[in-house]
């Protein structure tokens, strides 16, 4: 690439003679027959020649610029002659800038459970630096409620045996239900049978995910009244006594309807 301002009016004889490498001229003046060319320069005249000056007014075009990353340097660019392509200004470095991520994809990396949020991370390619975020609710609370029971209107035979059935809302993974009789864990499921019960107790379903109590889940203590007078102990002595009869004779005494 030559540059030539338009002061230069000629060029002598042969003066670029020789220079078969010369591709580009970026001549100042209006046009080629404004400068007189001596012989013996066809490298010159052969050449490609743009017409303008270079100055502010001619359009630029800026190449190589790079922004920094979080670990890199960056470069401003350099600033070309946009009609001839001559570098009007080199470009300089750019400092690191630490907050410069290339971030990824958010993915789920901790599943949101009844006690904390879901957490979501980036990571940059770059330099490995996360970006978490907690935008995934909590889930619901579990809750036990055990069916058709009604402990302060109703007493329970002496010596008999007693269903309970619990559901859970919102159940966990691997929850399951806990039954606890008087504050000792007695049965795992979501039925529990208080067999031959000779005494009223204090019952309470709670819950647990992983083996893990879940507190807010647990019902309410509640006692179960069972009849334990006199007469309540004596049928169900009878109960028990005729209960060793055959059906069929229990029936024909008409027991199966007394005791019933």
């Amino acid at each position: 690439m030559l540059t030539i301002p338009d002061s230069v009016t000629s060029i002598g004889w042969s003066a670029f003679g020789g220079c078969w490498d010369l591709k580009t001229v970026c001549y100042g003046g209006a046009n080629q027959s404004a400068i007189l060319i001596g012989g013996g320069n066809s490298a010159l005249e052969n050449a490609r020649w743009f017409y303008h000056k270079h100055d502010d007014k001619t359009a630029t075009e800026t190449r190589n610029a790079a922004a920094p990353t979080c670990k890199s340097e960056g470069y401003s660019g350099d600033v070309y002659y946009a009609p001839c392509g001559v570098l009007k200004q080199a470009g300089e470095k750019l400092p690191v800038d630490p907050n410069a991520h290339a971030f990824g994809a958010w993915t789920l990396t901790a599943a949101p459970t009844i006690y904390a949020e879901g957490v979501e991370t980036q990571t940059c390619a770059i330099c490995g630096a996360k970006n978490t975020r907690s935008i995934i609710p909590k889930l619901p609370m579990a809750k036990v409620a055990i069916h058709d029971f009604t402990p302060s209107s109703k007493t329970y035979a002496y010596r008999s045996s007693i269903t309970f059935a619990a559901t859970v809302e919102n159940p966990t993974p691997n929850g399951q239900i806990h039954w606890f009789v008087d504050g000792e864990d007695v049965h795992t499921g979501e039925v529990y049978t208080a067999e031959n019960v000779r005494h009223s107790f204090f019952l309470q379903a709670k819950y647990f995910d992983d083996g893990k109590e879940i507190p807010q889940a647990a019902t309410e203590i509640e006692k179960v009244n069972v009849n334990t007078g006199f007469f309540a102990r004596l049928i169900a002595f009878f109960r028990g006594l005729f209960g060793l009869l055959p059906k069929e004779a229990q029936a024909y005494l008409g027991l199966d309807r007394v005791f019933s």
